[in-house]
């Protein structure tokens, strides 16, 4: 193989590997010392009165959530001190994002058990689910 074909070939591998890696990432299937819970079971927390977590970026928060959910966005706003503020550690808070494809739910449910709170649930599903449940969104 000649080294212009060679070095081609290198570059496009380096240009799309990372973006064809991010696009098939799946977010774990659990998170220690949580809970994973489905659309029901999420649901049933909901209706009891549990404290949902939204983990998006505003924009995909402002296009829809489930009713009376808490923005934090990962990267800019989920910290201990802001979960202190709508939760003590022995709350029932259900945390989820934009559903089995989206990581930040699982990060963020990590970070909250590692802080010390003890009623933790990873909606692993989050928005899709719930909405391909028919239940309500805000």
């Amino acid at each position: 193989m000649k080294p212009k074909t060679l070095f081609l070939l290198t570059l496009v591998s380096a240009l799309f590997t990372p973006v064809l890696a991010a696009a098939t990432t799946e977010a774990p299937q659990s998170v220690s010392g949580a809970v994973t819970v489905d659309v029901e079971a999420a649901n049933q927390l909901f209706r009891k009165g549990a404290l949902f977590i939204d983990v998006r970026t505003p924009k995909g928060y402002d296009l829809g959530r489930v009713p009376g959910a808490i923005n934090l966005p990962l990267k800019t706003s989920f910290d201990d001190d802001q979960l202190a503020g709508l939760a003590a550690p022995d709350d029932n808070i259900v945390i989820y994002c934009g559903g089995p494809r989206c990581p930040r739910s699982a990060k963020a449910v990590s970070k909250a058990v590692g802080w010390g709170y003890r009623h933790v649930h990873y909606f692993r599903d989050g928005l899709p689910g719930w909405k391909h449940a028919g239940y309500p969104v805000e």
